[in-house]
């Protein structure tokens, strides 16, 4: 969860401050929302305490990010959590580079533009080790099978686009 929490908010910043998408800043904050939930749902009666810290953290932070688009909301969230100082006066939450990195990424597998399998892969992998890891895919040998691959493009970090003849 505190991984989800730093990249988000490390998206985020990337987002609004960097390239000015505020649909995809929003879109961020919604899979956080979903993350908070998920990890408040699923965890346990024993490991309460300590997840009460990451969920206050990531509530933190959240209505911190929101603060630039429902500024009212936020400030009246922000006076519920005990502030008694304007969120407008704070500063925009940070981020730990080394919490937000992830070990693992999911990559999309496409043929002919069409989703046909899902993979975990290492961050950082090369283009050509996604190709490669994409091919050995027992869905995409099958459904590849008896046709000619004409082209390959992977997109570091992303997708695999396998185009095939036949």
């Amino acid at each position: 969860m505190r991984r989800v929490i730093h990249a988000t908010v490390k998206r985020i910043t990337a987002d609004l401050h960097e390239r000015f998408a505020f649909n995809t800043a929003i879109s961020g904050l919604m899979e956080m929302t979903n993350a908070i939930y998920a990890y408040r749902d699923k965890v346990k009666a024993e490991e309460r305490d300590a997840s009460a810290l990451v969920l206050a953290e990531a509530i933190h932070k959240a209505v911190l990010i929101i603060a630039p688009f429902c500024p009212h909301l936020a400030e009246e969230l922000w006076a519920q959590m005990g502030h008694t100082r304007s969120i407008h006066l704070e500063s925009w939450p940070a981020y730990d580079e080394e919490v937000a990195r992830a070990e693992t990424v999911e990559i999309v597998v496409q043929i002919h533009g069409r989703v046909r399998d899902r993979m975990e892969v290492p961050a950082g992998i090369s283009a050509a080790e996604m190709e490669q890891m994409a091919l050995a895919s027992e869905k995409v040998r099958a459904l590849v099978a008896g046709k000619q691959i004409v082209k390959v493009v992977p997109v570091p970090g992303k997708l695999v686009n396998i185009v095939v003849k036949g």
